[in-house]
């Protein structure tokens, strides 16, 4: 990644404008807050002392992303920092304090005329499908019951061929599990 980002770096400040379009910059502040119904009568969980699983949980995601685009390419970035605290029912459910930060998306892309060649890590997501998505070979699950946590995002390259300004054909493939690892 290191080298596709000098390469395209060293191509676009040798060529042309590098400055197409003003650099973006945005971020979201999502706030959630759950409370869980935690049954201290089960037989399998007697007073939340095995599972220890919290009653309450709070939290805040920030979700930024930049954007550099220019007439030979386009960088852009996506970080995600998340803090969440929960609190439990019990002594073996107790505060904890969580806080997370990774890369969610990214974009290295360079164009050519009428066709562009890009590395990225994102959520290739389509369809108006609540629950899964059988059309789409990359995220089968949609994750759009919770609208408030996003689906790990995976590593792709592709081209992509532009066809006047309204179509395009993409030849995608996936090579990175990326964030989705852990799941």
């Amino acid at each position: 990644m290191r080298f596709a980002l000098a390469v395209l770096a060293t191509l676009a400040a040798g060529t042309g404008n590098v400055y197409a379009r003003d650099p973006e910059f945005g971020a979201d502040l999502v706030l959630f807050s759950s409370l869980y119904d935690v049954r201290g009568d089960s037989s399998y969980n007697p007073d939340n002392l095995l599972a220890g699983l919290p009653r309450m949980e709070h939290g805040a995601q920030a979700r930024m992303r930049w954007r550099l685009e220019g007439e030979q390419g386009v960088l852009a970035i996506g970080p995600r920092v998340t803090f969440s605290k929960a609190t439990g029912t019990n002594a073996a459910a107790g505060g904890t304090r969580d806080t997370k930060a990774f890369l969610q998306n990214w974009l290295i892309e360079g164009r050519l005329k009428n066709v562009d060649v890009f590395y990225s890590r994102e959520l290739m997501l389509w369809g108006p499908s609540q629950f899964a998505s059988p059309s789409n070979p990359f995220f089968i699950e949609t994750n759009q019951v919770n609208p408030f946590t996003e689906l790990p995002s995976r590593d792709f390259v592709g081209a992509r061929w532009r066809i006047g300004d309204r179509n395009t054909v993409a030849l995608v493939r996936n090579v990175d599990r990326g964030r989705d690892r852990g799941v």
